[in-house]
């Protein structure tokens, strides 16, 4: 049904979403803002699932609602703690609607079969473009193309305790021990500072990468480990991100270079650029782990 909304409130209309936000908003019907950005704000249902409404000029994914004209920090239509309910294909506020009416729904895209010859090659590519436009102060940039470390003592300590996570990762994916002889790999939740820290944007992208690759074993081990901790072990918004990537999605831009990786690497000059885009680091951060999988599971 139409909603009854009064004639002055402003209305924005959703141009995408992602299937897991279309499945939230349909089996919800009252929302609450839990953090506003500039260009973006995030919404909980009452069982604490979130759905992400932000600008359309920004990427697709899981999480997003992508709307025309979303103004800088909400324009004083939206603060935190605001309730919206559902009216059908519509969010409704006291001051501002949100409707999805006619929005196209997103879904991750199939991979390509795994040929070992091409992805060595599209994995050659991407680590050379890579090394050409990473920032020099991000953990990728010291941990795959051995760049200078941090001098600063946070910068210094978290490059240690990422390499720290990633060796205990990769003694417990190797320990074929069948009572499990080490305990669940849980040193890279939440690590780092920001809304997505650094460890869990790496556990993200080792997560895509192995779905990627058809690494279904270690998907299923890494998941039985982590999923029930990722509430307590990081920030409801993170955890968010992580619990979609461990079903297999994330940010568009990340699909896309292992889409373009496992063609062979055309066309990914472009798309690795988009990586500034994703938070202050969090996009050279899921680079890292995707690439550690790579390695890992398809060219060691």
């Amino acid at each position: 049904m139409t909603p009854s909304t009064p004639p002055t409130q402003p209305v924005l209309r959703v141009t995408r979403l992602g299937d897991r936000a279309k499945q939230t908003l349909m089996t919800s019907d009252r929302f609450r803002v839990i953090a506003l950005f500039t260009r973006s704000m995030y919404l909980a249902n009452d069982a604490g699932d979130l759905v992400c409404v932000l600008d359309a000029s920004l990427e697709n994914g899981p999480l997003h609602l992508l709307v025309d004209g979303w103004p800088d920090g909400g324009g004083g239509l939206v603060r935190d703690g605001d309730r919206f309910v559902r009216d059908g294909t519509h969010l409704l506020s006291p001051t501002l609607t949100l409707d999805w009416t006619d929005a196209t729904v997103w879904t991750p895209p199939a991979y390509p079969p795994v040929i070992r010859e091409t992805t060595a090659a599209g994995l050659d590519r991407l680590l050379d473009i890579a090394a050409a436009t990473v920032p020099d102060e991000t953990v990728a940039a010291t941990l795959l193309f051995s760049r200078p470390e941090p001098k600063d003592s946070l910068g210094a300590t978290l490059l240690r305790k990422v390499r720290d996570g990633l060796h205990e990762l990769d003694d417990f994916l190797t320990d074929t021990e069948p009572t499990g002889a080490l305990p669940a790999p849980t040193s890279l939740l939440g690590l780092g500072p920001g809304l997505t820290p650094t460890g869990d944007d790496i556990l993200a992208g080792i997560f895509l990468a192995s779905r990627a690759v058809g690494a279904d074993s270690v998907v299923t081990t890494m998941t039985a480990a982590l999923r029930h901790r990722i509430a307590d072990g990081t920030n409801a918004i993170s955890a968010a991100h992580l619990d979609a990537a461990m079903d297999g999605e994330a940010n568009a831009v990340f699909h896309a270079v292992l889409f373009h990786t496992l063609n062979g690497g055309d066309g990914l000059k472009p798309i690795v650029a988009r990586l500034h885009a994703i938070g202050h680091s969090s996009g050279w951060d899921g680079l890292l782990g995707m690439l550690w999988a790579l390695r890992r599971f398809i060219i060691p």
